[in-house]
């Protein structure tokens, strides 16, 4: 019997404590679900070119390539991922940018409802697959 993958998500953080925060939290909610980090954008599309990712997490403001370059970066490999995009710093000019240009499905300012988090994920990549809905609640 084949064995199938499981659903891949892709945190892309520089604060190691977000990413293991956010690592836990899905392991321990989401089980079926396999979480790979990247502290650093060249970092997040070596993973991205191994495959298999359905969704990707990335902040904004990270140091060398920020979320808006490693989000376009990431289309030329997967175009049509869906892409959740944080940031402590939050901008309504900024997420309009992010979902006009790069297609960002869902802009979210830290600190986040956890659990809302937790069910957009669990709504992308278990229940409705790669073409599920990011809309707010």
């Amino acid at each position: 019997m084949m064995r199938t993958a499981p659903p891949t998500v892709l945190i892309v953080d520089d604060e190691p404590d977000i990413l293991e925060s956010l690592k836990l939290l899905i392991d321990s909610e989401l089980p079926e679900v396999r979480v790979l980090t990247a502290s650093s954008g060249p970092n997040a599309l070596q993973l991205l070119r191994s495959g298999g990712v359905r969704l990707i997490i990335s902040d904004y403001r990270m140091p060398g390539m920020d979320g808006f370059e490693f989000i376009s970066q990431a289309r030329k490999i997967q175009p049509g991922i869906p892409t959740i995009m944080m940031t402590a710093y939050p901008d309504p000019r900024l997420a309009a940018r992010a979902v006009d240009e790069l297609g960002v499905g869902l802009f979210i300012a830290k600190p986040f409802d956890l659990n809302y988090l937790v069910s957009v994920v669990r709504s992308l990549v278990v229940e409705n697959g790669p073409r599920g809905a990011l809309t707010p609640p």
